[in-house]
């Protein structure tokens, strides 16, 4: 009877694994942002996030956010990198503009609460994990157009310039 339970319980956990994901990713073209192609043909692959869960994720689900869109400074002086936050869009759809918080009570949350910090400095933690060592002739000085996720499974299309 305990090896039926066993049997039955991992099934049920495997089956669980192997479900694809619902993500609602209805956008007017014009409202969609770069990327949202690759992320539906992403999704349709089979392709998933690093499954990594932080705490500004559920932060973001509790105000309804679903990303936040970054452009980051960077330049390079002295031998090493600097970055700073120019910035952030944060979006109630994936890679949508539709319903975009522009400002009023939930910017306000979103920077009382300590989240606007949080994400910049994930964002900037995930912009050096990615950082190249400066060789000559590269650019001093630029930005990177970059995205967070609230959801730790789904993939994240980012744009370096």
């Amino acid at each position: 009877m305990k090896a039926l339970g066993l049997i039955l319980g991992f099934g049920l956990l495997f089956s669980t694994f192997g479900q694809q994901l619902n993500v609602a990713i209805d956008c007017k073209q014009s409202k969609r942002a770069t990327g949202y192609e690759w992320f539906v043909e992403a999704l349709n692959k089979g392709e998933r996030g690093d499954g990594v869960h932080y705490a500004w994720m559920d932060k973001m689900r509790q105000l309804g956010i679903k990303q936040v869109f970054f452009v980051v400074n960077f330049s390079y002086q002295n031998g090493a990198y600097k970055y700073r936050v120019k910035e952030a869009r944060y979006l109630r759809h994936y890679y949508c503009y539709e319903d975009e918080v522009k400002g009023g009570k939930l910017r306000r949350q979103i920077r009382d609460n300590g989240l606007e910090r949080e994400l910049n400095d994930a964002i900037i933690a995930r912009v050096k994990r990615f950082e190249k060592p400066y060789e000559s002739g590269n650019v001093t000085e630029g930005e990177e157009y970059r995205y967070l996720l609230d959801d730790e499974k789904l993939p994240i299309i980012d744009y370096v310039t």
